[in-house]
Formats: structure tokens, C-alpha cells, sequence
């Protein structure tokens, strides 16, 4: 470290810093003239010199495969054994870092917060995968100022402190088939996709009624650009009509089929929706007619993986889905239906007027 000098002193313990103050008195001692001159300049000059050398490590404790030497903080003067010397043989003490930083290529930055003292390379691996809502045969490859880091150690370890900067590859990988399941996605032209608890033996309708059950009142979390969690508890909102920003009604700007999650009532009179975006998180107000519940019962859903329709009464297991797959969501989106006639029905074009 550049902070650190190595020296080797000539006198250790007490008689050391006694001899190295009645050397310094004696010269200081000394008549005027040329000789006294010469030797105040020298001790002066040998003085500082030591001092200079040993000073960076002052009040510190460092642990060095080498020989260090350590000054007391109150002066290496003023007791007989103000400065000793150490051997040591472990690393200086590190503190595991608490959040640092992602940098991508396509995807942004993003803050890692709230890491554990035993966090590895791997957890912030998977942490961004999660995130991004990578495919399994998509990777992370995680490096720190050019250097590749191992998946396995430790952010302590790989010297790491709390507001590194980590630069990720997403690089394409053979998924691991050994690795059980335990979450799926699922994906729509309509929705934002959203990870869903999963396991080999769950049937296919019952992945269904999940689904169902989450777009009623569901738990949905955003991250914050300084790392931080938003969970919000809500039923979908779908809307149904493109409008700007009002600031007379207090509503936001919405774009048809897009989604909202509803919080509760809002506006002065209560007679607005309090709901976040799906998207980003961020929060609006929209209007009771400038929204729809979504209704998602099990009937009216269309599971397919790798374009191949699931069946109700079939496992997971039996298409063999893999950790972190996608399964593609169809249904009949109420933002999309013509207004008038039945459900589904297409609207019929104007008659013409005989001349």
C-alpha cells in the first residue's frame, strides 16, 4: 500500500527512545556558529526523515507479512514505548460491503442494497438475473475494474466495499437442467411479466387459479434507483380510453391497455383510483370509468411453452419445464373489446346511404 513505508529502526523499546532523546537534546545543546548550525541542521533533517517514513501509519493497525512498524498516536517522544514494532502474518480487516452498483450494457444500472456479511459473487449474480427476468439459458458474468470474479467468493473477499462498481456481461449458457423448480414466468402481449411460485408436480389449472388469484390482489415489487424495495398489494387495472394529464380532475396520463395496480380510493372526494404503474412503480390516480378490473378466472386462460399448448389436467413436469422458463399467457384483454354488441363480437361498419 502506498500508504505504508517499511523501515527498519536501529533501537527498539525503552532505551531506544530514551537514547533518541538525549541524541536530540545534545545537538540542540550545541553552541552557535558554523558547527552548531550544521548540527541542528542534521538532526532536523534525520528527525523528520524517520518521522516522514513512519508517520502514514500513525494511529493504525496494519497487518503485514512484513515487518511494520506502528507509532502510538500521542508521539513517538513522550514515553519509553511509544513505538514498537509487529509481525503479522493475516490480512487487514475488511468489512463485506452493503450495496454496490451493476453497470449494463443494454439494461441499465442497477443498486444491489441490504447485503449479507456471507453475500458471494453468485448472490448478486442471481439477484440481477432476477431482476432482468432472464431466460435459464442466459448467464451473468459479474467483473470489478477488468477483472473477472469468481461466483463462489465472497464480495469481502474480492475486494469489494460498500458503492463498488461491478460491470455485467449477459452471456448465453446451457441451463441447468439439475436445478429444481421452483418459479416460472409468465409472460403476455398484455402484461407485464411477473414470476410465479411453481413446482413439478403442479398442474396445469392449478398454475392457472394462481395466476387468477394474484391479478385479484397480488404483491408486486419495484426497485428503487438506490436499491430499496416498493411492495404493493393490489388487484390489476386495465385501462380502457388513451387521456393526457388532467390536473383539473387530478388524473395522470394513460395509454390504452395499459396496467395499473390499484392501492385504494383517492382525490378529495374519493372518487379517484390510487394505483401504481405496472411498469415502473410510480404512482397515479386515474379515473372510475378510465379503468376495468381485470378478471382473469381459470376458464378464460391460455397457457403455451415453446408454442405448445398446456393442458388442464397435466404436471409441470410433463413438458419439462425448466427454473426460470417462460410460459406465455393469451387471454381476452377487456381494453381491446369493441364497445356495444356481445362479448368478442366486431363491430359492424356503417350502411351507406342510397343516393
Amino acid at each position: 500500500s502506498p500508504w505504508i513505508r517499511e523501515y527498519s529502526p536501529p533501537l527498539h523499546g525503552r532505551e531506544g527512545a530514551a537514547e533518541l532523546a538525549g541524541s536530540k537534546a545534545k545537538k540542540g545543546a550545541e553552541g552557535g556558529g558554523k558547527a552548531g548550525a550544521k548540527s541542528k541542521a542534521s538532526a532536523s533533517a534525520s528527525t523528520p526523515s524517520l518521522l516522514a517514513r513512519i508517520r502514514p501509519v500513525v494511529s493504525h493497525h496494519v497487518a503485514s507479512p512484513r515487518l511494520i512498524a506502528t507509532i502510538n498516536p500521542e508521539g513517538w517522544a513522550s514515553t519509553g514505548t511509544s513505538f514498537r514494532t509487529i509481525y503479522a502474518t493475516s490480512p487487514l480487516p475488511v468489512f463485506a460491503p452493503r450495496t454496490v452498483t451493476v453497470k449494463t450494457l443494454c439494461n441499465g444500472q442497477h443498486v444491489i442494497a441490504d447485503l449479507s456479511d456471507a453475500a458471494t459473487v453468485g448472490d448478486v449474480s442471481r439477484e440481477l438475473h432476477s431482476r432482468l427476468m432472464l431466460p435459464p439459458w442466459r448467464g451473468v458474468l459479474l467483473s470489478h475494474w477488468g477483472r473477472e470474479l469468481e461466483p463462489s467468493a465472497r464480495l469481502a473477499d474480492s475486494g469489494l466495499r460498500t458503492g463498488s462498481v461491478l460491470e455485467a456481461v449477459i452471456k448465453y449458457c446451457d441451463p441447468d437442467r439439475s436445478a429444481p423448480l421452483t418459479r416460472v414466468r409468465i409472460a403476455s402481449p398484455h402484461l407485464v411479466t411477473r414470476y410465479m411460485a411453481a413446482t413439478p408436480h403442479m398442474l396445469v389449472r392449478e398454475l392457472k387459479a394462481e395466476i387468477e388469484a394474484f391479478h385479484r390482489k397480488g404483491v408486486h415489487v419495484w426497485h428503487a434507483a438506490d436499491g430499496s424495495a416498493l411492495r404493493v398489494e393490489g388487484c390489476t387495472l386495465i385501462c380502457r380510453v388513451a387521456k393526457a394529464l388532467d390536473a383539473k380532475n387530478l388524473t395522470s396520463s394513460m395509454a390504452r391497455g395499459e396496467q395499473f395496480v390499484l392501492v385504494g380510493l383517492g382525490g378529495d372526494k374519493k372518487d379517484k383510483w390510487r394505483c401504481h404503474r405496472a411498469e415502473s412503480g410510480r404512482p397515479a390516480q386515474l379515473g372510475f370509468d378510465d379503468a376495468v378490473k381485470l378478471e382473469l378466472p381459470p376458464r378464460a386462460q391460455a397457457l403455451s411453452y415453446n408454442g405448445t399448448p398446456l393442458a388442464d389436467e397435466q404436471p409441470l413436469s410433463a413438458y419439462r419445464i425448466l427454473q426460470n422458463d417462460a410460459l406465455l399467457l393469451s387471454f381476452d384483454n377487456p381494453a381491446l373489446r369493441p364497445s356495444g354488441g356481445p362479448k368478442g363480437a366486431a363491430k359492424k361498419p356503417p350502411a351507406k346511404k342510397k343516393a
